[in-house]
Order: structure tokens, then C-alpha cells, then sequence
């Protein structure tokens, strides 16, 4: 709000000195606030009279003064939110102080508005869902989970506040080999992979014998008694937790699946069936169903999206991923894009 109010005072400014004929232009650069480098005075800084001065081909700190003069020469008392005036700074920045009358003036503002005080309208309450964490429920979240859940969280946050109508989303992978892992695990059987304390508990707690309906068991304790435990503790608090076992209950990756293979978009090598991304600008063709029958997490992960914007109805959907899958992300980009 002060920047903007900045602008204003800024452009009325320079037009008084047109009118005046002390400046001569005929299309005012983009008026740009911020704040100035640390360790130089002053709340706000513009650089205008430096792009002024490019085009006149005039001193800079010149044409600063004279945006100043004109600056004190426009005050009003009733819009004026500065201490004493703007000052000029070498080589042509114009810094500003504001004054301590008006930070008071604002704070009945910021009781009466509370959360809501600030709030912009530049998301104009399109709708965005950001996902993040989403890691497998395989065991508990890890140090590198914290940078998604803090970078998640906030970026949110900073969306609502910008006038997006804002969903936080945790995409649990409850379905495929790491759940079968898992209960091989918890079994504690020849194909166990898992180990730690909390494998150790969910053996004495889990009676299932069958290793995917025991592995499916333990994913539940593992999301309601660690996971988000500790989302929790970090104060995040997730719109949805959505599981991938509903995709394949409904039926909804079989579905996007054959949608693909009607669209002439998947193809069958080695005994795997290929989803070809490379027609979207992906640098190889993925795997979405394994020679084996499993269907990989991009199977899964193109029918979420179409959730995502099919029946959610997002208008922009942010996946926050940690670096190990940056090579997935083109495959997601092509599914996405096959699907629309």
C-alpha cells in the first residue's frame, strides 16, 4: 500500500515538473519502489530519475532534485506520509522516511481488520492448489521433508494473502511396490527393506499375514500417528490429504489410461506398456504400466491431476518436489498436457 502510495506521489510530481518545463519527456518509465540496499538510510527508494535521466540526458541526481522540489511543492497534509522530505541520493536514487504519524494512524486499521489487514486482490480468488511433503507413507518424515513443508506452507499462505483462493494439499502414496515393501518389512520376511524402531512397533501391532493388506495397515498408522503428527508440530494444516488408493478404487487411473491409448498416445516395448511423452517435448517415453503388471507412480500421478483440475477445478496446481525428482517432472508436464 505504500509503495503504491509512493507511485502516486511520484507521478504527480513528474507531471508537475512537465507542466513546469523543467523536465521534458513524453512517456513516463515504470514507476519502481523498493527497499534500499542495507545500510542506506531510508524505509523506501525509487531509481525514476535515472531512467529519466537516460532519456533527457540529464545528470540523474539533477533530475532527482527536481522530482523532489516538486515532490515538497505537491504536499498535502491529509495524503502526505513522510518525515521531514525525500532525500537524494548519489548517483539519482530519491530514498523516503515514513513518518511515524502515519504507522500510528494505521494500527486501528490493522485491529479493526485483523488476518486480513494487507490482503491484496492480484490472485483475483483464482483458484491454486500447492502440494507439498507428500512423501510415501513409509515411514516417518525426514529433515529434507521440512524444506517442502516450510517452502510449502508459506507459498500458500503468501498466495491466500494475494487474493488466491488458496488449497494446501499432502498426496499420499498408498498404493504399488513401496506399500508391498512396507509389509514385507513390518512381516519382517525375506523381502524386507524397511528398518527402525517404528518397523519394530508395527510388528508387534500388525496380525495381518498377507504382506500388501499388512503394508497397507502399516501406511495408515504410519500418516494418522507420524506423519501428521508432525505436520502438526510445524503448524501445517492441510485443505486435503488425498490418497492414491482411491485413484485405483475408483477406477480412475484404468480410465486415464485407456483415455491415453485412445488418443493413440501409448505404445507396448518389452513387455511394459509406455505412455509417449516424448510427443509433449519429453526427452524419452515413460513407463506407466511395468512388465511385471504394477503401474508406476506416473499412472497415478496423471489421474490425480485430472482430479485436480477436472474436479477440483484449479486454475493452477504448484507440486512442490525435492530434487531426486526432477527427472519426473517433464513426464508429469506431458501428462497433464496429453490430458487437457
Amino acid at each position: 500500500m505504500l509503495r503504491k502510495k509512493i507511485q502516486e506521489v511520484l507521478g504527480a510530481a513528474i507531471k508537475s515538473a512537465q507542466t513546469a518545463g523543467e523536465i521534458i519527456f513524453f512517456e513516463t518509465p515504470d514507476i519502481k519502489v523498493g527497499k534500499p540496499p542495507e545500510g542506506v538510510e531510508g524505509d523506501y527508494a525509487t531509481n525514476i530519475a535515472m531512467a529519466i535521466s537516460k532519456i533527457i540526458k540529464e545528470p540523474a541526481d539533477k533530475v532527482a532534485e527536481i522530482v523532489v522540489k516538486h515532490l515538497l511543492k505537491n504536499k498535502e497534509k491529509e495524503t502526505w506520509v513522510f518525515e521531514e522530505g525525500p532525500v537524494v541520493k548519489k548517483p539519482g536514487f530519491i530514498n523516503f522516511f515514513v513518518s511515524k504519524e502515519y504507522l500510528q494512524k494505521q494500527i486501528p486499521e490493522i485491529l479493526e481488520k485483523g488476518e486480513n489487514y494487507g490482503q491484496l486482490e492480484i490472485g483475483k480468488n483464482k483458484k491454486v492448489q500447492v502440494e507439498f511433503i507428500s512423501a510415501n507413507p513409509t515411514g516417518p518424515l525426514t529433515v529434507g521433508n521440512a524444506r517442502g513443508g516450510v517452502f510449502g506452507d508459506t507459498l500458500a499462505n503468501v498466495l491466500k494473502k494475494a487474493g488466491f483462493k488458496t488449497e494446501k494439499a499432502y498426496y499420499i502414496n498408498d498404493y504399488g511396490m513401496q506399500v508391498l515393501t512396507l509389509g514385507h518389512s513390518v512381516l519382517k520376511d525375506a523381502e524386507a527393506k524397511y528398518k527402525g524402531d517404528y518397523i519394530d512397533k508395527l510388528h508387534e501391532r500388525i496380525k495381518e499375514t498377507d504382506p500388501y493388506k499388512a503394508g497397507q495397515e502399516a501406511a495408515k498408522i504410519i500418516v494418522e500417528e507420524m506423519i501428521k503428527k508432525t505436520t502438526d508440530k510445524a503448524g501445517i494444516k492441510y485443505d486435503e490429504w488425498f490418497s492414491e488408493s482411491e485413484l485405483y478404487n475408483k477406477k480412475e487411473v484404468n480410465k486415464v489410461l485407456s483415455q491415453l491409448e485412445k488418443k493413440g498416445l501409448t505404445h507396448e516395448k518389452e513387455g511394459a506398456l509406455w505412455f509417449k511423452s516424448t510427443a509433449f517435448g519429453d526427452k524419452r517415453d515413460r513407463v506407466v504400466i511395468k512388465s511385471d503388471g504394477w503401474k508406476t507412480y506416473l499412472a497415478g500421478d496423471i489421474a490425480y491431476h485430472k482430479y485436480k483440475f477436472e474436479n477440483k477445478k484449479f486454475d493452477k496446481v504448484i507440486n512442490i518436489w525435492g530434487a531426486d525428482h526432477l527427472d519426473d517432472e517433464p513426464g508429469l508436464q506431458a501428462g497433464v498436457e496429453a490430458r487437457a
